[in-house]
């Protein structure tokens, strides 16, 4: 609920600095936030619902995390923009090749039903096959809601005999796919940008096209969909040639509206 939270206050014009504080003084936010706004207390959770949507441990390791502390006010208000919103997600798709897991800001349709999480709101998103889409939400945060969460805890350590779901499968991890093809947008840190630099380096990992949009706190790279491994190493390749900080790597979690194409 802290990232929820931070990212919330963000929405109404606060920056990633002031939301954090804030959310630590109303106690939403640890003194250290590390486990929260840098994706590992998710994580955790992604631990806790794999193994009773699909039966495994899994192992932390192999799961990329990225949090929220390089998300600035601008990229929320750029998201904004273009209809959509920047939400922190654990995603579990079973797809034809395996099963794929990520940690990690998404962008969202203003309308979608994610998208409607706030301040201390979580939701959960369920696809069945027959049922289709079905939302939980519900507070994550908060002294009657931690309180009652603890208390349930407690109250099945006490009187449930056997585990209520199927313990983990013994026969080893099932199949996991290790990429898959999203659009995203990129934020490089402010200061001299060369555009030709940019896209060469995207070039080289087979992303064909990208779009440049200026700002004050950065230059964001607009993305088809390509490969999500693609795109990570050309902007590896981008931090390493620039000797710059860390860009953002965001992906879109529907497609992104078209777009006419603009330089720095």
């Amino acid at each position: 609920a802290t990232i929820i939270r931070v990212l919330s206050a963000m929405e109404d014009g606060a920056t990633f600095e002031a939301a954090l504080a804030a959310a630590q003084a109303c106690g939403f936010a640890e003194p250290d936030p590390s486990l929260d706004i840098d994706g590992h207390d998710a994580l955790q959770k992604l631990q806790i619902l794999t193994s009773l949507a699909f039966g495994f441990d899994l192992d932390p390791a192999t799961v990329r995390v990225d949090g929220i502390r390089g998300v600035t006010r601008g990229d929320v208000a750029a998201a904004r923009r273009r209809g959509f919103v920047l939400r922190h997600l654990v995603q579990a798709d079973r797809l034809p090749a395996g099963l794929w897991f990520s940690v990690g800001p998404v962008l969202l349709p203003e309308r979608h039903p994610l998208a409607w999480s706030r301040n201390e709101f979580n939701s959960l998103l369920v696809r069945g096959d027959a049922v289709g889409e079905t939302i939980f939400t519900g507070k994550g945060a908060g002294p009657m809601a931690t309180a009652s969460a603890v208390l349930a805890d407690v109250v099945d350590v006490a009187t449930v005999q056997f585990a209520a779901a199927p313990p983990p499968s013994t026969d080893g991890d099932p199949p996991r796919v290790a990429d898959v093809r999203r659009a995203f947008v990129v934020r490089l840190p402010a200061g001299p940008t060369d555009a030709a630099l940019v896209a060469a380096a995207f070039a080289r990992h087979g992303v064909a096209a990208v779009e440049f949009e200026a700002a004050t706190d950065g230059v964001r790279v607009h993305v088809p969909e390509s490969s999500e491994a693609a795109v990570r190493a050309a902007v590896a390749d981008l931090a390493r040639d620039t000797r710059s900080g860390a860009p953002l790597v965001v992906p879109y979690g529907a497609p992104p509206p078209a777009r006419r194409a603009t330089a720095a």
